[in-house]
């Protein structure tokens, strides 16, 4: 028993401090916390997450900073009903991580209210000076109705 005790000590130990080294582990714990701040319009938890330089090119055609884009959670513009998100990318480059993939998603406010939607999207993170990964642009385009 106490062979075996060890022997997952020095197994699992290495493995999650490994994980905590992985960048792309690292945003998706950071990026994990959107959707909740996102739903509470906790845009205090936004602005820690998304960086004051963050730009978004909107699936609605129009390029966004940070502000624009809480003011429209403030204010309703952006709610939905399901939200889904498959990441089928990721790529590293020293203090940037990229992340690929589509999101599934039925808008809960405006005139596409309850209309299912799929839309790629493309996010940049990048690690800060004190070591904190932010987004900074993020790229979304509506590709199809399911």
């Amino acid at each position: 028993m106490r062979k075996l005790l060890l022997h997952g000590i020095f197994v699992v130990a290495p493995l999650s401090l490994f994980a905590q080294d992985d960048p792309v582990q690292q945003v998706m714990s950071v990026r994990a916390g959107i959707g909740p701040a996102m739903r509470a319009k906790d845009t205090a938890a936004l602005e820690r997450i998304w960086s004051p330089q963050m730009k978004v090119n909107s699936p609605g055609n129009k390029v966004m900073d940070r502000s624009t884009v809480l003011s429209l959670l403030r204010e309703d513009h952006i709610k939905y009903s399901a939200f889904k998100d498959i990441v089928e990318s990721t790529s590293v480059f020293k203090d940037l991580v990229i992340l690929m993939g589509h999101e599934e998603l039925v808008e809960a406010v405006g005139p596409d209210t309850g209309k299912a939607k799929i839309r790629r999207y493309t996010d940049v993170w990048q690690r800060n000076s004190e070591g904190t990964w932010m987004l900074i642009a993020r790229q979304a385009t509506y590709i199809a109705t399911p």
